[in-house]
């Protein structure tokens, strides 16, 4: 099955607090898998929590922005509930909290993310896919609006200095793939690139094979 985007979410902000709500819509089409971006904190890393219905999300990872600012921290849930839930972002301090979240149908449920990579002070971040036919992401923060460019798509039209963007395509053969992105001073520039695979995991083109 191929991958398939479905909806996205720009969820606003909290500022101060100690927990962020806002609620997705998730399809309700088979191999799901859901993203959430987690921004901020002001000058730590105080995230404690993040979940999709009640159930918590896995980290794929976090960075901090250059110069010891806001924190973005990228999460996954595969098979997530269907339907309109809320995702709720927790830190252990009353702090500036925003986020988003995108889902997908079609996607592997194991060996999540394919690959990943952080990027720091660049516009454009570059990826070695593993699996065949995989989509990627990234999520970028940089103190401005952020537009999309090569290899990008724009998501969630955030206004709050983070951006969420997929290929909207799959990238074959696996290999090296580029997203970029401009807004603010590329010095300043903050990425999270990663991959994940079709739920067939790749190429199963039937063969035959003659004895």
């Amino acid at each position: 099955m191929a991958i398939a985007f479905q909806t996205a979410t720009n969820g606003g902000s909290t500022n101060p607090g100690t927990s962020h709500t806002f609620a997705h819509t998730t399809s309700t089409g088979s191999n799901r898998i859901l993203f959430v971006l987690a921004f901020g904190g002001n000058d730590g890393d105080f995230l404690t929590d993040c979940t999709y219905a009640g159930t918590s999300a896995t980290l794929i990872d976090k960075s901090q922005e250059p110069g010891g600012g806001h924190f973005m921290y990228s999460f996954y849930q595969v098979a997530p509930a269907t339907g309109a839930n809320n995702v709720v972002i927790t830190m252990s301090a009353s702090k500036f909290i925003s986020g988003g979240a995108h889902d997908y149908t079609g996607a592997l449920q194991t060996g999540v993310p394919d690959a990943k990579i952080e990027g720091v002070g660049i516009f454009t971040t570059t990826l070695t896919t593993v699996a065949d036919n995989c989509w990627t992401v990234l999520h970028a923060n940089n103190g401005a609006e952020l537009t999309a460019g090569a290899g990008s798509t724009d998501r969630t039209n955030s206004t709050i200095s983070w951006e969420i963007f997929d290929s909207n395509a799959v990238i074959t053969p696996a290999g090296s793939t580029s997203m970029t992105f401009s807004g603010g001073t590329e010095a300043n520039a903050r990425t999270t690139m990663f991959s994940f695979a079709p739920s067939l995991g790749g190429d199963f083109t039937p063969r035959v094979i003659m004895f």
